[in-house]
């Protein structure tokens, strides 16, 4: 798997997928639909906008796409973990500024260098712990590992496939987009932000670039990455956060959508 790319792990199966899908019994060719989310979006763009093979669609999903640069995304989660982490005094801030340093020179080497990569330099803080030990794996699993078995859910950047899907920009995507397409943002979606509407800032400049005529934008109130209503309060940490209703907001606003575009 280290010596394929982006097209051939995350984006040809979905158009083989769709292909296979148009071919069954008593499935419609012409009112086939594409859901993405989060990094999915990404990839939903990508088939939309290039189909290769696969069937033309009717209409394309897009909740809590992914909105700019994979790198860009990733870093930006962990730097506001990273920060949390600090104000809430369980991390020094050098060890912040540390970690933050070695993320971003590892972001430059997948960004500037020539698959396949060389063994990384050691980690920078060897003898951490707690959560300052927690990131630092993190971020050395994601931005500087290269184990095919982690890029089956989609780590290991550092790879050609890590290169490559870290050239994909949803933004610069959008305008191509010639189907109804509905795009949703949750107000508590970190991982996915909303944003200001500046580039790479969040979903908003993603949902701007889309045909107007085509587009159908939606915010989801006390949303969550994982489609969750964790309701006015303070947002729960992740793995608390399934514990929660599925948002009823978005159900409805996806059920509106469909029924207008099927009329």
């Amino acid at each position: 798997m280290l010596a394929l790319g982006y097209d051939e792990l995350r984006v040809q199966p979905i158009r083989d997928a769709l292909a296979f899908l148009a071919e069954q019994p008593g499935i419609d060719p012409e009112r086939i639909l594409l859901l993405g989310h989060s990094e999915g979006g990404a990839d939903s763009l990508a088939v939309a906008t290039d189909l290769r093979g696969a069937p033309e669609l009717a209409g394309l999903l897009l909740i809590e796409p992914a909105y700019t640069h994979i790198l860009d995304i990733v870093s930006t989660q962990f730097s506001v973990q990273i920060d949390a982490a600090v104000a809430a005094g369980v991390m020094a801030a050098a060890d912040a500024d540390a970690l933050t340093t070695w993320m971003a020179d590892g972001v430059d080497d997948i960004r500037t260098g020539t698959p396949p990569y060389p063994a990384p330099r050691p980690v920078p803080l060897p003898d951490a712990t707690d959560v300052t030990d927690l990131y630092q794996h993190t971020i050395d699993t994601n931005i500087f590992g290269s184990d095919p078995a982690q890029m089956v859910i989609t780590h290991a950047y550092r790879t050609r496939y890590g290169q490559e899907y870290d050239a994909i920009d949803p933004a610069a995507l959008a305008p191509r987009v010639t189907v109804p397409t509905l795009i949703t943002c949750g107000t508590k979606d970190f991982n996915t932000p909303c944003g200001d509407g500046s580039p790479g800032s969040g979903i908003v400049a993603v949902a701007a670039g889309l045909d107007p005529d085509l587009a159908s934008f939606h915010t989801m109130p006390d949303m969550v990455h994982i489609l969750r209503d964790v309701g006015s309060g303070e947002v729960a940490q992740p793995v608390e956060q399934i514990t929660y209703p599925f948002a009823a907001a978005l159900a409805t606003t996806i059920g509106d959508w469909l029924a207008r575009l099927l009329g």
